[in-house]
């Protein structure tokens, strides 16, 4: 058993590259990115000392002489302290750095898991990434910092920018404007006849953005449409003769069609309620996906000759 920091850090990108294999909306994501924030803490503690990991409930100090080394084998197996006191304690070493906000959320991702673990409950789809993506970016760029590294020795380069805007987007700033934008696109909606809010409920996009989903506008209650840039590309997998991809995506721009709420930059869609990355599936035949882009069209007219 080990408990250095390399092996810390090794074993925290390792689960993050299993949950870079699901879109950043589905519930694997979720689970597998709780586990990285976990080993993430732990690298923290160990990096000043293993001996920050140790239990130090039992009864003879064997798990803290563990931790400095003096103890090679035991009849038992060293027990380190659980997720909750990680976290706890990265705020006691690091109280510059964690708020108790901080610790509060990486005890509630601590949790989640615990009931997708250990109850019949699915709890990372009850739980969507607008609510938590954000502010799990920001406590790993916390631990990444102390630890010396930066979002990218973590995360593909994509996906750190993605992570940057998304850090960006907690700032208040961004929540009076959004608040005002929605408030007055509620405020036009509802200024409108019986009949012209009928008219508008029934108004589609005309616009096509290749990066886009459909959601509930946070002003009108009605569909309007979100989109943004890729982040992941996801692992391909065969299904029914075609190759299949899943992309996630930034939202970075949104529209009502309906109202005629607008909002540009991911700051501003957070904090109306309409942030957080979701996924698209793509599909290719297999012959187009993996010829070279190069390969030289056939001269039919030299078939024969």
């Amino acid at each position: 058993m080990s408990w250095s920091y390399e092996e810390y850090w090794k074993k925290a990108k390792q689960y993050y590259d299993r949950a870079n294999t699901e879109g950043h909306d589905k519930p694997l994501y979720g689970f597998w990115s709780s586990l990285t924030l976990e080993f993430l803490a732990r690298a923290t503690l160990a990096k000043i000392h293993p001996a920050l990991l140790a239990d130090t409930k039992d009864n003879n100090g064997e798990n803290l002489l563990y931790a400095f080394g003096l103890l090679k084998a035991t009849k038992k197996q060293p027990k380190s302290i659980m997720a909750s006191s990680v976290f706890s304690r990265c705020a006691v070493v690091y109280p510059e750095k964690f708020s108790k906000e901080d610790v509060s959320f990486c005890v509630g991702m601590a949790e989640q898991r615990n009931s997708e673990l250990h109850s019949g409950d699915n709890a990372f789809e009850k739980w969507p990434n607008q609510i938590w993506l954000a502010q799990y970016y920001r406590v790993c760029s916390i631990h990444l910092s102390i630890q010396g590294r930066a979002l990218a020795d973590l995360f593909e380069r994509d996906e750190t920018r993605a992570a940057e805007q998304m850090i960006e987007s907690l700032e208040d700033k961004w929540r009076a404007e959004a608040n005002k934008a929605a408030g007055m696109a509620k405020a036009k909606f509802a200024s409108f006849s019986e009949e012209k809010r009928a008219e508008l409920r029934s108004v589609q996009s005309v616009d096509f953005h290749k990066w886009s989903e459909f959601v509930i506008c946070p002003a009108c209650g009605i569909s309007a449409m979100r989109w943004g840039d890729p982040v992941h590309m996801g692992e391909t997998r065969l299904v029914n003769d075609k190759i299949i991809w899943d992309v996630s995506v930034l939202p970075t721009n949104f529209k009502c069609y309906s109202c005629g709420l607008e909002l540009k930059g991911h700051g501003l869609l957070h904090a109306a309620g309409v942030g957080g990355q979701f996924s698209l599936t793509e599909e290719e035949d297999p012959l187009a996906y993996y010829a070279p882009d190069e390969a030289p069209e056939p001269d039919y007219d030299d078939w024969g000759r």
